[in-house]
């Protein structure tokens, strides 16, 4: 608001510009000029390892529950998009939720957070209030390809 008590509005061609740039970043994203990735590219990680791993801790334990949200496919690729919920006992006082594997070159996160669902489920005294929702690998493809983004690859 301005000292007049009225509403202070951006000026509208400002508005039409910013439009104007999201509409050609975004058609210029969709439009396909490229291939997805250089077929040449040789897999880094095995998508399997943390499957299993995460099927092995939800085995261990009842408050431990692994769901696949879908497929995350691109370029000939697909692999599963896994969530981790781990329950406390009674009633949740909290939710939170923890992600990891956003970067492909960067495994740290996602090692971190599969030693992290190990012991929770292993151990069924931690955790006594909180629901605890966990992807392990949200860039699954660029884990697997040790890449950060399609586009390092073109």
């Amino acid at each position: 608001m301005n000292t007049t008590g009225e509403a202070n509005y951006p000026d509208a061609s400002i508005i039409w510009a910013a439009l104007a740039l999201v509409a050609g970043l975004t058609a210029s994203c969709a439009s396909g000029h490229h291939a997805p990735f250089s077929p040449a590219l040789a897999p880094v990680r095995d998508i399997a390892t943390v499957e299993t791993r995460l099927q092995n801790a939800a085995a261990r334990s009842t408050r431990v529950s692994l769901d696949k949200l879908g497929p995350v496919s691109y370029g000939g690729f697909s692999a599963p998009l896994w969530v981790v919920t781990v329950r406390p006992p009674g009633p949740a006082d909290f939710h939170v939720l923890l992600i990891g594997g956003l970067h492909g070159n960067e495994p740290a996160g996602t090692e971190s957070l599969l030693q992290f669902i190990e012991a929770l489920s292993a151990n069924t005294k931690q955790n006594a209030r909180a629901q605890i929702d966990i992807i392990t690998l949200v860039n699954p493809w660029g884990w697997h390809w040790c890449e950060i983004t399609a586009s390092a690859l073109v």
